[in-house]
Order: structure tokens, then sequence, then C-alpha cells
């Protein structure tokens, strides 16, 4: 067992803090509405595109046809569940795990108002490849590995529901300079697009748990890595909220464990 692979029970299960812009006000719906498709699970876990993560609204039509509104965080998605493409996300108006069918959601828009095509956000997801996060680094075979520590950090970062400029800057820090190991700097247009990556992200803990199993396989150069800018990450505002201590203090014991 590696360091990394300790960690998982410290994410396990947890969910994502809600982000500023997903605002209570903007979000509409009834207990009616939250049928038992809604509360289907989707098989499988599928943590390899870039929209995995990030919080998107969602207004959706459910089999009787009553209309919700909301924010949820994807998790997955599935090509195929019950016949249907379908989107699985913690929705913050519930404050639980829920599964959006593609065909019954009316329109899917991100923090700025921006509508998204379902075949187009489909097609993309199917592809791999995300023009509203592109960057260079998305076309290395690197980008998997990157993506899963930077997913991992920023679950750290989030962990007292705010993420810090500064911790941004930790991040960001980590993508450059593991870019720059394995060959591939970045410009500064790589970085300005990657910054806004980061602040999109939300990971739940089923996310994250999956990055750190991936990443707990790598050697142990990358884990070593990844445990110095964990550290950096909580430390990096120079406030540490409650969520933020017993997490280093989790991280500390797990891997003090790990190394007796």
């Amino acid at each position: 067992m590696t360091k990394l692979s300790t960690l998982v029970e410290t994410f396990k299960d947890k969910y994502p803090a809600r982000p500023s812009f997903a605002k209570v006000e903007l979000e509409a719906g009834s207990d009616l509405e939250d049928d038992v498709t809604l509360k289907e699970n989707l098989p499988g876990s599928d943590p390899d595109n870039d929209f995995v993560g990030m919080t998107v609204g969602v207004e959706y039509r459910d089999e009787n046809d009553n209309i919700s509104k909301r924010w949820v965080s994807i998790i997955k998605f599935a090509n195929s569940f019950a016949g249907y493409r379908s989107i699985r996300g913690f929705c913050f108006m519930r404050e639980d795990l829920r599964t959006f069918r593609i065909d019954r959601i009316v329109n899917l828009f991100n923090e700025n108002g921006q509508t998204y095509d379902m075949n187009e956000i489909f097609n993309i997801v199917d592809k791999h490849d995300n023009q509203d996060t592109y960057h260079s680094i998305i076309e290395t075979k690197h980008w998997p590995l990157l993506r899963d520590g930077l997913r991992v950090l920023i679950a750290v970062a989030r962990s007292d529901g705010y993420m810090h400029p500064k911790e941004v800057l930790v991040i960001t820090d980590y993508i450059k300079q593991e870019a720059e190991r394995f060959g591939f700097p970045l410009n500064n247009n790589d970085i300005l697009n990657l910054e806004a990556y980061i602040n999109k992200q939300q990971p739940s803990g089923e996310v994250v748990t999956t990055c750190l199993e991936r990443l707990a396989a790598t050697d142990d150069e990358t884990q070593d890595i990844i445990s110095e800018f964990l550290q950096k990450t909580i430390y990096a505002d120079g406030v540490l909220a409650v969520e933020e201590i017993e997490l280093s203090a989790k991280i500390h014991k797990r891997f003090n464990d790990q190394d007796v």
C-alpha cells in the first residue's frame, strides 16, 4: 500500500462544498419531482473527461413533467443507462446524488449562463476533448495523470468551502512543475486557461477517490510530489479553517502510519 492509497478513506463519500456562483436563489423545484428515476445510480465510474468535477446548472423535466432547476457537480457520464445517455452528479439543492437522463434535460448551463448543447457535450466526452477548457496539456499523454493530481489538490483547497487565489497558484505551480518534468513547459496562454479550469472544478469524494487510487499506482517520485503539494495547498492562504486542520491531521496520521 502506498501513501496516496491511504488517503482514499479520507475522501470517500465526501460531498463537495457548494461553489459561490451556485446561488440558492437560482434553484427551483419541490420534492415532487425527485422521483425514483432521478435517484437511480449509474454503474461504473468515468472521471476521464474534463467535465467531471465541474458544477453546472441543470433544468430538468421528470417523468411527471415537473420542472426543476438545480446546481449539480458532475461525477460521471453514461452512454447507455436504461437506454438513455445520462449524467450522475451531486445535487446541491437536494444535498444528495441524482441521475439525469439527457432526454429530460431542458437546459444545461455554466456559471456564466452559457448553455451547452447536449449532443455536443457528449461528443466532447466521447473524444475526451473540451474546447471550453482547452490548453495544450490536453493533447499530451500525461494530461490524465496531471488532471488526477489537480482534482485531489482542488478537493483539499475546497475542503473549507472556498478556494483562495493563493491555493489556485499552488495548484497551478504543481501542473507547471509536472509539465516541465514531463518535457512540455507551459506558455502564458496555457496557464491562463489552466487557472480558469481549476476555478471551474468542485470534485466530489467519489471522483477524488478514483483519482487517488490511480495516482497510488504511479511511481514514488510522482506520489512524493503530490504529497508535497497537498501540504502546500493546505497552508497556502495562511489561514487554517477547522476542515483544513482536520484534513491536515488525517494526512499526517495516514502518512506517518504508512512510514512505520
